[in-house]
This record gives C-alpha cells, sequence and structure tokens, in this order.
C-alpha cells in the first residue's frame, strides 16, 4: 500500500509539472544579463489553460482552478511557486489576467534555477478527491 501511495504521488507531481511547464512562459537571462523568453521561439501556440485543465479521461477539472480565472494580487487561487533558489533576485513570478484576455502564468529566471507555478492534487482509489 505504500508503494502505491508512492507511485501515485509521483504520477500526481509529474502531471503538475508538465501542466505547469505547458502554461507558463518561461524565460531564463542571457549571458548579457537581460532577460529572454524561451518560449518565443517554439513557433507553436500553447494550449489554453481550460484546455490543459480538462481530464483526458472523464472531462473532469485535474486541478483547481485550472484557466488561472479566480486569485487576488499576484497570485490565482489554489496555486503555489517554487524552486530551487527562492530569492526575489533569481526568479520572479507574475500572474497576468487582464481583463478580455486570457489569463497567464508567468516564471522569469534571471539566474539558473528550477522555479515553477504548482498545485497539489489529492488521489484516491478512484482517481481524484
Amino acid at each position: 500500500m505504500r508503494a502505491l501511495k508512492a507511485v501515485l504521488r509521483i504520477v500526481a507531481w509529474i502531471a503538475i509539472a508538465f501542466a505547469a511547464a505547458s502554461v507558463a512562459i518561461i524565460t531564463n537571462g542571457d549571458a548579457a544579463g537581460e532577460p529572454t523568453s524561451s518560449a518565443a521561439g517554439a513557433g507553436a501556440a500553447s494550449p489554453s489553460p481550460a484546455a490543459l485543465a480538462e481530464s483526458p479521461t472523464a472531462g473532469r477539472d485535474l486541478l483547481s482552478n485550472g484557466d488561472f480565472s479566480h486569485g487576488s494580487g499576484k497570485s490565482p487561487d489554489n496555486w503555489r511557486t517554487g524552486g530551487w533558489k527562492e530569492e526575489p533576485s533569481v526568479t520572479s513570478y507574475d500572474w497576468l489576467h487582464s481583463p478580455g484576455s486570457e489569463p497567464e502564468l508567468i516564471v522569469n529566471n534571471l539566474q539558473a534555477n528550477d522555479a515553477r507555478w504548482l498545485q497539489t492534487l489529492s488521489l484516491g482509489r478512484d482517481g481524484i478527491t
């Protein structure tokens, strides 16, 4: 039973990391210290947050507030930031939510860092609880 719980926890973190990476605009500093966008040259449009929030199996939302539509200040409800280095001089996080435009989560790495927006999911025997 412990092994099953550990596997489910790992699968949940992988799913969260994939969803967050798919919707975030990841930027890294160039050699001169100026931020550059790694998503800008990708050439392919990212899926909308609403499309990523939908479960591929039952059509249920896997993420709470998966479309980033609710929140206050600089953070959408039920989302938090995390990174290897937590200093503001290393990474900044933004939540763009202007009226009339699709909400976005931004991760701007000014130095090398493993940074992300994330959300914890609880998996029960029958899926998300």
